[in-house]
């Protein structure tokens, strides 16, 4: 949380660690005191910068809900275990009665499973929530349980330890909203947290990553530069089973637009103001493996 979990491992144990975010926390500079302990602004899920056998091992503590692609961070934990390596992930789940992550807002449980997100969000920004922690800590990824289970196998993880944080639900309060929880597993909504220890079984020393997916560089159908209001149309082409397709559009540095997962391999883009753009296409496949393809800067004039 904030990097306060390395810093006590660091004290305790006296070991090298590495703290990541996707964000850099306003506490590093104060907690990164000590020489074994270093933070760093990763996404392995788009840039993984350690080498192959970097780490004995991984925790992830209350953190892993919030990663927008669970399979493929995943991936590249393998990737950079040492052989006899471990992951410890301890995790909320989307189905629990907390999952939302409001529960000192909105003081009744499932508010993300009973109403629209945009009715949550505008609630808990006039009850004082601020939109950077409703960015940081609202989205919560919607695997089951039996979901992570089903991707430690793809990748070949022994389960060392598991336990499973369970709460009784309140019968009374699902009756009266049982035509919307009732599309739930009630196994599912009494499932808080899950807290496992992972070892990727033998397989020689090496990862071998699954490869599912071909990809080419993705390209425009118009050439760089181009008026504003000219339509472009960007593709991508791809090899695999039951492909699905998410575009990011960046003007310089800044992400300015999201296509969610379809199975339409193109995009067609008009942008309304002059700048220089880029597209990054993810390419999913139905093993959950994503890779992804960032264009070459795209020039728009006036």
């Amino acid at each position: 949380m904030g990097g306060y979990t390395s810093r006590r491992l660091a004290e305790q144990y006296e070991c090298e660690v590495t703290g990541t975010d996707i964000y850099e926390s306003p506490v590093w500079n104060e907690l990164g005191k000590e020489k074994n302990l270093n933070y760093m602004v990763v996404d392995l899920s788009e840039n993984n910068p350690f080498p192959q056998g970097t780490f004995d091992l991984i925790i992830s503590y209350v953190a892993w809900e919030h990663i927008r692609h669970p399979f493929k961070v995943l991936q590249e934990c393998v990737k950079i275990l040492k052989p006899e390596g471990k992951i410890y992930i301890y995790a909320n789940l989307y189905r629990s009665a907390m999952a939302s992550h409001i529960y000192r807002t909105v003081y009744f449980p499932y508010p993300h499973l009973l109403f629209p997100d945009e009715v949550v969000v505008d609630y808990c920004l006039k009850n004082g929530v601020t939109q950077e922690w409703i960015d940081a800590f609202y989205y919560v990824n919607k695997l089951t349980y039996s979901e992570y289970k089903e991707y430690f196998k793809l990748l070949n993880f022994e389960i060392l330890h598991e336990k499973l944080a369970k709460r009784k639900l309140d019968l009374e309060f699902y009756e009266r909203f049982e035509e919307k929880l009732g599309l739930y597993p009630i196994s599912d909504l009494e499932l808080d947290f899950f807290e496992v220890i992972l070892k990727p079984q033998d397989n020689g020393g090496e990862f071998k990553e699954r490869q599912a997916l071909v990809s080419y560089k993705i390209k425009a159908d118009k050439p760089s530069p181009q008026n504003i209001h000219t339509v472009v149309r960007w593709s991508i082409e791809a090899f695999g089973a039951d492909l699905e397709y998410a575009w990011y559009i960046y003007k310089g540095a800044e992400r300015i637009g999201t296509i969610w997962y379809s199975k339409q391999n193109y995009y067609d883009w008009s942008a309304t103001e002059a700048g220089t753009y880029q597209i990054r296409v993810f390419v999913r496949d139905n093993w959950g493996n994503i890779i992804s393809e960032l264009s070459e800067e795209f020039v728009i004039i006036g």
